[in-house]
């Protein structure tokens, strides 16, 4: 269990403020988090990190042999209920993005549903699935239309990468055609078939959704660990190691992380939580600023797999999982058909049940937040896996 999930990170080497669209004109996210990015975060303040043990959304393994209470399973009236909602968007002629809970109607029922979807992914276990879809019963842009409508319902605001992207397609793109202007692009971990260890995708959401359009594959299991329990085992275990993921890390050890500021792993949250960031995409090629960072990660690595569960998986499933408080991780894969393993990823938030992030940080975490539906991008099929629809280093793997 989880022997392949090391693969990615062995070259290593050592060396409540809810953002909102704006109601006029976009923001330009440079002059947006300028106050936020450029005060003084490289302050050390991890002596000052509580040293107090998490209650909220604490789990270990046993707690989790069934975790039925956190599958919502979809019957006949359901499936048609959303084929309506579907068939109702499409009538408007509105690009993807514009998708929202007004324009996807579900009944009080459904809704009902959803909403409690976000209330156990806030306020509970920090993870749940919404299961019934036959991805085989629709086309592309109609499975990518269900999942953000679904979406929507859980968590109505969406983040947007660089690139104008709000949705990621996650599969091996390795046989993908290779075009001129791309002949030195390098596929981002989303786009291969390696394993990832546990981390959580930085600044990219508060919650994660995924889609699994198809599972044809071998291996790729998925494994969900709480923060909250590993947070406890380390204040216990490995005190310095908790000292350490609240200090001042540096995430520019490459080009494209060149203008990320210093910022911890775990950050102060209200109502004694904590929320983790945690990603190793950025120390691939430069390594850690020092080896008690690399320790330090390899710690959390340890716990989290003595903490894991591993997640159910079927066709259709729509999981979401909050991104402050569970680490996610996956094992490699092979495919065994032409479609392969297809999944599709979402950053997004619900102002109703949102966590508050610390002030000095806000900046970070709203700032994927800032682009308006109607100037974002969502690709029903993944068109471009060496650029346009790859995930940023900056937020992920």
């Amino acid at each position: 269990m989880l022997a392949s999930i090391l693969s990615p990170a062995q070259g290593l080497r050592t060396s409540k403020g809810v953002a909102a669209f704006p109601k006029s004109e976009q923001l330009n996210r440079t002059d947006a988090n300028d106050g936020h990015r450029h005060t003084d975060k490289n302050q050390d303040q991890s002596s000052a990190f509580p040293n107090r043990e998490v209650i909220i959304g604490i789990w270990e393994p046993n707690d989790l042999k069934d975790y039925s209470e956190n599958i919502i399973l979809l019957n006949g009236e359901d499936i048609n209920n959303i084929e309506n909602a579907l068939g109702y968007f499409k009538s408007l002629g509105l690009a993807i993005p514009r998708v929202s809970p007004k324009n996807f109607p579900l009944s009080e029922t459904l809704v009902a549903r959803l909403r409690s979807v976000s209330k156990m992914v806030h306020d509970g276990v920090g993870f749940a699935i919404v299961r019934g879809i036959n991805p085989e019963n629709y086309n592309d842009e109609d499975n990518v239309i269900i999942f953000n409508g679904l979406s929507s319902h859980v968590g109505s605001l969406r983040s947007t990468n660089q690139k104008g992207v709000s949705m990621s397609h996650l599969r091996d793109a390795q046989k993908d055609h290779r075009p001129e202007n791309r002949k030195t692009a390098e596929l981002n971990a989303s786009k291969l078939p390696q394993g990832m260890k546990f981390h959580a995708d930085r600044f990219y959401g508060d919650v994660i959704g995924m889609y699994v359009k198809s599972d044809d594959a071998i291996g790729g299991d998925q494994y969900l660990a709480s923060w909250p329990a590993i947070h406890n085992v380390l204040l216990k275990e490995s005190p310095q190691t908790v000292r350490i993921l609240a200090k001042p890390w540096s995430w520019g050890n490459s080009k494209e992380n060149a203008n990320q500021p210093k910022s911890p792993v775990i950050f102060q949250a209200n109502d004694n939580r904590v929320i983790v960031q945690l990603i190793y995409r950025p120390f691939l090629d430069s390594g850690f600023s020092s080896a008690a960072e690399e320790s330090a990660l390899a710690t959390v690595q340890a716990t989290a797999e003595r903490l894991c569960i591993k997640l159910d998986r079927q066709p259709g499933d729509l999981q979401f999982v909050n991104n402050f408080s569970v680490l996610h991780a996956r094992d490699k894969y092979t495919n065994s058909s032409a479609k392969g393993r297809h999944m599709l990823r979402l950053g997004l938030r619900d102002p109703e049940h949102a966590w508050e992030v610390p002030e000095q940080w806000r900046g970070l975490f709203d700032e994927l937040f800032q682009v308006r539906p109607e100037d974002q991008k969502i690709f029903a099929t993944d068109v471009d896996p060496w650029e346009l629809t790859t995930a940023s280093i900056n937020h992920h793997g």
